[in-house]
């Protein structure tokens, strides 16, 4: 399998918030052709400490599979769970020292590009796009309220463009929808 890597690129927006809670790996004067993982991660909004939330998350995932992963071996989804298990108890060691951050979360992107395939890992609504040729070919599907009662059939598709707890993209693609950064 042979994968090209162009420069990746990050699209942030604070929306109504006061600052960013965005946390991302590699950073963008960081990244290489070399770089294998990448994650983004945004702390939930109504949340506090969501900036903290993220960064922690993000430099979590990325401590594990610095310490643990081996490049040549055949990627296995387990290592993934691990990884987000690791986070768990980095937030849960944070939350004993930091009573008051009780409540922070995050949501989670995450794409490793192993010698057996690429893997992709999400949670919450920030979104992972496959593009190819300038066209959107897959996207993930947010782990939200609002989708969850779309995909139960509580509601109707143009019911959930207006939900009142429908979180508001700024950036909405579908898919074959052309993407230029």
């Amino acid at each position: 399998m042979n994968v090209y890597l162009e420069k990746p690129y990050s699209i942030n927006e604070i929306g109504e918030r006061l600052n960013n809670e965005d946390a991302l790996f590699p950073h963008n004067e960081e990244v290489s052709a070399n770089h294998r993982l990448f994650i983004v991660c945004d702390g939930v909004g109504g949340s506090k400490k969501g900036e903290i939330a993220s960064a922690l998350a993000c430099e979590s995932i990325r401590s594990y599979f610095k310490s643990f992963i081996h490049p040549q071996q055949e990627f296995r989804t387990d290592f993934i769970k691990k990884a987000v298990y690791y986070t768990e108890i980095c937030f849960d060691e944070y939350l004993m020292e930091n009573p008051s951050s009780k409540g922070m979360a995050t949501t989670l992107s995450m794409l490793y590009i192993a010698p057996n395939g690429v893997f992709i890992a999400h949670a919450g609504d920030c979104r992972v796009y496959h593009i190819r040729n300038g066209k959107i070919l897959y996207q993930t599907e947010d782990h939200s309220l609002v989708n969850s009662l779309v995909k139960t059939g509580r509601i109707q598709p143009a019911e959930a463009e207006n939900h009142p707890q429908k979180k508001p993209h700024k950036y909405k693609c579908k898919k074959n929808e052309i993407f230029k950064p």
